[in-house]
């Protein structure tokens, strides 16, 4: 009986230990041998691309630490040299998630990195129509000179979807490489290591309107199964706040005023902050979209945009400041002007390499750049000479300030009518904010010297019309889309006051009309 006893007890411990720690589920592993596995693929948009990811590391980098063996996938835009653009995706096969509560991407990775070029993660549940963007990065590097193993929480994208698909992105113009080993997808991590390395916070924008999402993760940080997050914000930089159920790697966030965010990271008790990153609010009037191009390296960006006959004459050079090498200019001086609504006006663009060049002016006020909105100024610009196009301003214009963009892109990559808010891995982008007259509607001669404060506000707003003689004013508040929210009659007043508190907090626009003359300022509302 009592061997019998022990031997039961035995068994019952084996049990339990089973039953508290059953085996990881592994729904993908792949460590490479030299060809593109079976199942994979490679998409560069329709475009036939330069160069592919290669599963042999031509070039021979040396790529070591973590797992790194021989054979591994791997995009060597050094290998590359000079004069050629690549951007191209590496397509994992879809994998089945329904089952599993969490879901991790782990693999060993080196990713080094000079601003000419970019990296992406994204992840899909509805087998690759529409995806999300863990990571998105174009002067951070990972793992050089000796490779990491990273790992990305995808739980609350992929678990429980059945069609689940991870992608890598990598665009550059003469950058270096990012090399990927022995990748997994499956419902366990390895355990965290303490003290844990907390990183660096990243954003997929820079810049961002209220009504638009972005989403913040982490790099060069430990990983693993046991390790904890808690995203904070600060205004400041120096005063922290915890952001509510904001407690895991990545975060989709939105915001109504500038901030900044870091992770606290811990493992075993032991916490440390990421490094910080700022997130800036739009400044563009109409707050379009703010599209990527890699950060200004000295190639491939606008050096002067003109439009005969007008002010418009704006001469600019390499901005490495922002890794989105996206410019907004106000309206006014040489950076805006007034255009007739029926008439042909010539536009110059010149750059300082061979580039693709696009304009679009958004005709109907319905912040998007649309594709009927799109000229092409030409495919393979002349480098530092001015590209000309002339562009008929549809009589059927909206009149007033109006949204118009210019990108140019390396030759070889797309950049048509369906690319105003499309990640490039070269060339820049420029927004203006012109006028247009005598088109549809109200004829908006521009209304000067009227005030509206304070911005950000709490609900109540001030409008002051300065020195203005008012007979009769029409004031309506606007939200992003055009829609008429509230509206107001002012009748000889200087000063007048409008109530936003029972409106949701965000990017608004002010407009006024009087004696067919109008002016639009834009207001924050954050209660």
């Amino acid at each position: 009986m009592k061997v019998n006893l022990q031997r039961w007890v035995v068994v019952s411990s084996l049990f339990l230990f089973f039953e508290t720690s059953p085996a990881a589920t592994v729904l993908l592993s792949e460590s490479f041998s030299g060809v593109q596995p079976s199942g994979w693929s490679q998409d560069s948009a329709g475009v036939v691309p330069f160069y592919t990811w290669s599963f042999s590391n031509p070039g021979a980098q040396p790529v070591n630490g973590a797992g790194f063996d021989s054979s591994f996938a791997i995009f060597n835009s050094d290998y590359i040299g000079q004069n050629h653009s690549e951007d191209c995706y590496l397509v994992l096969p879809v994998v089945n998630a329904s089952a599993l509560t969490n879901v991790f991407l782990v693999m060993d990775e080196q990713y080094r990195s000079v601003a000419s070029q970019f990296h992406q993660v994204e992840v899909s549940n509805d087998g690759g129509s529409t995806w999300s963007r863990l990571l998105q990065d174009s002067v951070s590097t990972t793992g050089y000179p000796v490779a990491v193993q990273s790992v990305y929480d995808i739980t609350s994208i992929a678990a429980g979807h059945s069609n689940v698909v991870v992608r890598f992105h990598f665009a550059a113009t003469w950058g270096w490489w990012w090399a990927i080993d022995n990748i997994k997808i499956t419902d366990e991590a390895p355990l965290c290591s303490s003290p844990p390395i907390a990183g660096k916070a990243i954003s997929t924008s820079e810049f961002t309107c209220s009504a638009d999402s972005f989403s913040l993760s982490l790099i060069n940080n430990s990983n693993g199964s046991g390790q904890t997050y808690q995203w904070q914000s600060s205004d400041s930089g120096f005063t922290w706040t915890d952001i509510t159920n904001a407690t895991n790697s990545m975060l989709v966030n939105a915001q109504s005023t500038s901030m900044y965010y870091h992770c606290v990271v811990t493992c075993s008790a032991l916490s440390f902050n990421s490094d910080s990153v700022f997130v800036e609010m739009n400044p563009n009037l109409f707050c379009y979209c703010v599209p990527f191009n890699a950060a200004c390296t000295g190639v491939d960006y606008i050096s002067n945009v003109a439009i005969a006959g007008t002010s418009l004459n704006n001469s600019t050079l390499c901005d490495s400041s922002y890794t989105t090498n996206y410019s907004y200019f106000p309206p006014a001086g040489n950076t805006t002007a007034t255009l007739d609504a029926g008439s042909s006006f010539g536009f110059s663009v010149t750059t300082n390499n061979n580039d693709i060049i696009s304009i679009w002016i958004d005709y109907n006020h319905n912040l998007l750049f649309d594709a009927d909105e799109w000229t092409q100024v030409c495919t393979s610009s002349v480098i530092g000479t001015a590209n000309n196009v002339n562009i008929l301003i549809p009589p059927t214009a909206i009149n007033g300030l109006t949204g118009f963009r210019i990108r140019s892109r390396a030759i070889g990559s797309p950049n048509d009518s369906t690319s105003a808010c499309t990640t490039m891995g070269s060339g820049e982008t420029e927004d203006y904010i012109i006028t247009i007259d005598n088109g549809i509607g109200i004829h908006e001669a521009e209304l000067s010297g009227i005030s509206v404060f304070p911005s950000p506000t709490k609900g109540q707003v001030e409008i002051n019309f300065g020195s203005m003689p008012v007979d009769q004013t029409i004031v309506k508040i606007v939200d992003l889309l055009g829609n008429t929210l509230k509206q107001q009659v002012i009748i000889h007043s200087l000063i007048s006051y409008i109530d936003l508190s029972n409106l949701a907090n965000g990017i608004y626009f002010v407009q006024f009309e009087m004696n067919n003359r109008s002016g639009i300022r834009k207001i924050v509302l954050n209660k």
